[in-house]
């Protein structure tokens, strides 16, 4: 028999608004890695193809869309470190909409999407999206192919386990929950669903190759899970979000295999011959099968299964009447049923999910840790190195300026005291060759440039996140505790810190360059004699006597030292070179550190790594010092012997003063060639790296800017879709009406303002005009009711009771009591208003018997005026209204209205 009770259930895919990943991610790329963008064209395209693929909300219910959404859940978590998306980052908000809700209202929209600038709300909704799309591909197979079995059997166990790991992310990863159904109770309650659909398709593959009791057990098991479900389906907090057939399929499925629970384990009794315990089992059967019938409103299927259990039970207690005569013991008595969870649910699969066929297409990146790590160790190894060399340079130029001091060596070399020393003509050719010093001229005055250009980037970037987080302020005054985005003072706190060093760095070079410029000027003219031709050098030095004598013990002295500096010399400038030189490849050993600790930490690593680069070479530095030390003082002690033994005039004087200036002159040049050259780099690397954090503060101030338009869009709707305040409480003088009708006078003081009647002798043709005391309103003569029929002089039947003294009310009967009101009403006056006192004659129309007044000028006989109503104010009456002229009473009627004693006239 079929065995499917019903359908499976599966929550619909979630979708997301389209998101254009180019720009951002090619600006990250350039701005920190400082690669070439265009190198990662393809492995961009390739996932913003993938992304508009499984965030459309339409994918084919098929094994390959579980693989797509899979594969971009695989490489959002690869470029988490790598790319990361986020408020300082790289900014890119995601629009996701809830999945449950079907029907858009007017001002809903903010209530069924949210919108994040957060990679980890986009892994999230993904991974929702591969849980639900796994359960999807379950629910749509045929459970009575081995494929299709198999796959069921296997997702939706996997399903529950991507729904369990969601509800632990949500609130690890993001601070609050965007939609409803990313909440911790719809993933609960999803999970649940999922494992006992999971249980019942091992249900059915156990049905059919399985024993009687073993099925019994599981179906047992089944109906448990399957009330979890329903009590976490029927949380408060969610069940307002599901489909309305999701409640009763699932409650119906929970009675349904208690039902088969039963049935099969009426199989076992049977085989065991335990045919009262089989009975039992059956009549319960029976009884929760319907009870699932009724509770599953049609959509769980149990007409068949019902049938069968129904015809076993005919035939069990056909047989045991006739032959076993088995007691039936009660339901409640018999041991319960056993359980066997075959569908557990899975540990969470690991990164990446899709297995080896998941390929990073951005390989070539490291992660961001590691990247920011070699950064710094590379900005360290550089600082050392430039410690090391300029330590090592300061040196050589301390050394070269107490030679010139001595006009080393050319004082040795100048043995005529007329022709060019060869130190100075090398040191001349040495000038000539590098260009002379109008190159070195030409990149000075290019160096204010270079500066202006890094000062106006560092301006116009603090000039922008200023502005940025002015307007901020001022939203946030304007809607106070509404306005509840990151506030940009605490956004933008790294980037001004950056922009602080680079002031920083820009003051201390506009500084360094003053110095260059002064020295420049300062040797400028020695420098100029020497870029001069041989011949006009040697003129433009003054003849003097030899200053050297050839062959004294002194000079060979100072020849043999200076041969040992320019060796010592010579090896330094190698040094240096191949400390400059000196690479390494960090990252790899940091992304060994980042897979074995799952953290790099960069400052203990980093000295460790510089003392295996360059402790030797520091100490070979170290002692070329301490050599050059040494040497110094020997030169010395030689030159004061080498100067007793020199002759003096004053002609030799000048000219070892202009040798000395051109030494100097030819060392500051080696010197600011060198300084310029570095400048001129440092300009151009600082430019790079500006421009490169302009960028991304550019990025900065467009995602803030998208995020307040947002902002203020959302609060817009909140605002027009909300209620309205109460209005304030209306004054109580505002609150008065037209004043009351005054309540009547009783008593004496009514039948002192009740002219008496005076009957006429005859019906007079024609009627006297009444007294005006108010003519301002006449009071109209009464009419007779329409459908009243015509009054005649006859007498009452006979037997009816005498006729009152007045006419009774229009339409009442003779002897028919007065209406009776409904209870909390005062009792009506059916004569009119007893105020107005009755006319002094009254006539009654043609054919109406002669007697008092009108009843509308009183009450029944013996009636009693209606009391005052107490709380109201005295009523002066109603003005004339405007536009109508008086209305004129009967000749001979009095006034409507008299004055009563205390109301003012009208």
């Amino acid at each position: 028999m079929s065995l499917v009770a019903g359908p499976f259930l599966a929550p619909p895919l979630k979708r997301s608004d389209k998101v254009e990943l180019k720009s951002p991610f090619r600006n990250f790329i350039y701005s920190t890695y400082g690669q070439d963008a265009d190198n990662f064209n393809q492995a961009i395209g390739d996932m913003q193809n993938a992304r508009d693929l499984c965030c459309s909300g339409n994918m084919d219910k098929h094994e390959s869309s579980i693989d797509s959404l899979t594969r971009y859940y695989d490489q959002l978590v690869a470029i988490e470190a790598k790319l990361p998306i986020g408020e300082g980052q790289i900014p890119l908000k995601f629009t996701w909409y809830d999945c449950m809700v079907k029907k858009e209202g007017f001002f809903s929209s903010s209530s069924r999407k949210a919108a994040l600038n957060s990679g980890a709300y986009e892994r999230l909704c993904v991974l929702f999206n591969v849980a639900t799309m796994n359960s999807i591909v379950a629910s749509v197979q045929n459970l009575e192919t081995d494929v299709g079995l198999k796959l069921a059997c296997k997702s939706f166990p996997l399903a529950a386990a991507l729904f369990q790991h969601l509800r632990d992310q949500v609130f690890a990863q993001l601070t609050n929950v965007p939609t409803p159904d990313l909440s911790g109770d719809t993933a609960i309650a999803l999970s649940a669903l999922m494992i006992a659909q999971g249980q019942e398709c091992f249900f059915h593959k156990a049905a059919g190759s399985m024993k009687s009791a073993v099925v019994s057990k599981v179906a047992a098991q089944t109906a448990d899970y399957y009330g979890e479900a329903m009590r976490a389906l029927d949380n408060s907090t969610v069940r307002a979000q599901w489909d309305k057939t999701w409640l009763p399929i699932v409650s119906g499925k929970q009675s349904y295999f208690l039902g088969m629970a039963d049935y099969y384990d009426s199989l076992a009794q049977k085989e065991a011959k335990k045919f009262g315990e089989q009975i039992s089992r059956l009549r319960h059967a029976a009884h929760m099968l319907s009870q699932a019938a009724r509770q599953g409103e049609s959509l769980v299927n149990v007409r068949v299964a019902l049938d069968r259990v129904n015809r076993d039970l005919a035939q069990a207690q056909k047989e045991n009447d006739m032959i076993y005569n088995a007691i039936i013991p009660e339901y409640g008595a018999m041991p319960a049923l056993g359980r066997v969870a075959v569908a557990k649910i899975p540990p969470m699969p690991t990164h990446p999910i899709a297995g080896e066929a998941f390929r990073d297409a951005f390989e070539a990146l490291v992660p961001l840790e590691v990247h920011q790590a070699s950064s710094a160790f590379e900005a360290k190894r550089q600082a050392h190195v430039q410690q090391l060399c300029v330590r090592a340079r300061e040196a050589t130029q301390a050394m070269n300026s107490e030679l010139a001091g001595m006009n080393l060596p050319a004082a040795l070399e100048d043995t005529t005291g007329t022709e060019v020393p060869p130190s100075v003509m090398e040191k001349s050719q040495g000038i000539q060759t590098a260009g002379g010093w109008q190159p070195l001229q030409e990149k000075m005055e290019n160096l204010p440039e270079s500066l202006q250009r890094n000062l106006e980037i560092v301006h116009e970037m603090s000039r922008v996140l200023d502005e940025e987080e002015q307007e901020d302020d001022r939203l946030r005054t304007r809607f106070t505790s509404k306005w509840n985005r990151t506030e940009s003072k605490k956004l933008t706190e790294n980037f001004r810190k950056e922009i602080s060093k680079y002031n920083t760095f820009l003051t201390s070079a506009q500084s360094a360059d003053a110095q260059v410029r002064s020295k420049f000027e300062a040797h400028l003219a020695a420098m100029q004699i020497l870029c001069s031709s041989p011949e006009d050098l040697q003129a433009q030095l003054p003849n003097g006597g030899p200053s050297a004598q050839s062959g004294s013990e002194s000079v060979l002295q100072l020849q043999n030292m200076m041969a040992r500096w320019t060796q010592l010399r010579a090896d330094r400038e190698k040094l240096e070179a191949e400390i400059e030189q000196t690479t390494y490849d960090i990252k790899a050993r940091f992304l060994s550190a980042l897979v074995s600790d799952g953290a790099v930490n960069e400052e203990a690593m980093s000295p460790q790594i510089l003392e295996e680069l360059f402790g030797t070479k520091q100490a070979q530095i170290e002692g070329s010092l301490q050599e050059q030390e040494q040497l110094l003082f020997q030169i010395k002690a030689a030159n004061e012997q080498f100067v007793r033994e020199k002759s003096f005039s004053s002609a030799a004087t000048e000219r070892e003063e202009m040798l000395k200036r051109l030494a100097a002159a030819y060392d500051v040049f080696t010197e600011l060639n060198a300084n310029l050259t570095e400048g001129t780099k440092f300009y151009g690397d600082l430019t790079t790296l500006l421009l490169q954090l302009q960028q991304k503060v550019n990025d900065l101030i467009f995602a803030r800017n998208t995020e307040k338009e947002d902002a203020l869009k959302d609060l817009q709707a909140s605002i027009a879709g909300s209620e309205n305040a109460p209005a304030p409480a209306q004054p109580l003088y505002q609150q008065s009406a037209a004043p009351a009708r005054p309540p009547p006078p009783t008593g004496a003081a009514a039948a002192a303002h009740r002219p008496a009647p005076t009957p006429p002798t005859a019906a007079p043709a024609t009627q006297a005009a009444a007294p005006t005391v108010s003519s301002a309103f006449p009071k109209p003569a009464p009419r007779q009711r329409q459908d009243a029929p015509a009054a005649t002089a006859t007498a009452p039947p006979a037997g009816s009771a005498p006729p009152p003294a007045t006419a009774p009310a229009y339409g009442a009967q003779y002897g028919a009591p007065p209406p009776q009101q409904a209870p909390g009403y005062a009792p009506p006056s059916y004569g009119g208003y007893p105020s107005y006192p009755a006319p002094g004659a009254y006539y009654p129309p043609p054919g109406a018997p002669y007697g008092a007044a009108p009843p509308q000028y009183g009450g029944y006989a013996g009636q009693a005026p209606p009391p005052a109503q107490p709380g109201y104010p005295p009523q002066a009456g109603y003005p004339q209204q405007a536009g109508y002229p008086p209305q004129q009473g009967y000749a001979g009627q009095p006034p409507s209205n008299p004055s009563y004693p205390g109301y003012p006239p009208r």
